[in-house]
């Protein structure tokens, strides 16, 4: 009984630990349901655009952490970022520490073409989230732009990750390259001036 007891404290301990553990990349302190549907969503771009979508394979997939350029936060975000009254950024997102990330993936993939001959080639999404206060990784990003080899399409589509699997990463997705880390930086900083530097520009071309 005794034994029973202390594997069942063990099997406890150990699927705690498991269970914290699990759930974020090492390297970039994303939740892995961020890094699967940010994957999940842009292979479904890529599968829709092959010319034989039965014959898409997967090679690798690379995540890439990085900042987003300042005018695409401002063209998406300056509304929720910028007090009106003062064309500063707003108290409260001081005091939240708000910051923007982006995560790129490379997808390396095969296809076949309409005479069977196999064709290597990449495909690019770009995602821009949201972080505030000590959060590091996101429940929502944004699609903002994909692209092949000649053709490049901005967009901005919401994207809910939080129904993807948060235990491992898909297999064909391969260690991160993480530029910046998600905690709040003299970058981030600088992003604050620079918004408020474009806000004030855009006011001054209307009037």
């Amino acid at each position: 009984m005794n034994n029973l007891v202390k594997f069942m404290k063990r099997f406890l301990i150990l699927s705690f630990l498991l269970g914290t553990s699990g759930c974020n990349e090492s390297s970039t302190g994303l939740k892995k349901n961020a890094i699967n549907a940010a994957y999940k969503n842009c292979y479904g771009y890529l599968n829709d655009l092959v010319e034989s979508p039965s014959s898409l394979k997967i090679n690798k997939a690379t995540p890439k952490i990085s900042f987003p350029q300042d005018n695409l936060i401002y063209k998406y975000f300056n509304e929720s970022l910028i007090d009106k009254n003062t064309g500063k950024i707003s108290q409260e997102n001081i005091d939240e520490n708000t910051r923007f990330r982006q995560i790129s993936f490379a997808i390396d993939y095969e296809e076949k073409n309409s005479n069977g001959i196999s064709l290597r080639d990449k495909f690019f999404c770009s995602y821009v989230y949201e972080l505030k206060g000590n959060e590091e990784s996101p429940n929502e990003m944004y699609l903002t732009s994909w692209e092949t080899k000649s053709e490049f399409k901005n967009t901005y589509i919401p994207l809910d990750v939080r129904n993807e699997s948060n235990f491992r990463m898909d297999q064909k997705i391969v260690k991160p390259i993480t530029e910046i880390s998600s905690h709040f930086t003299d970058r981030d900083k600088l992003l604050f001036t620079n918004i408020e530097f474009l806000y004030k520009d855009s006011n001054e071309h209307e009037n």
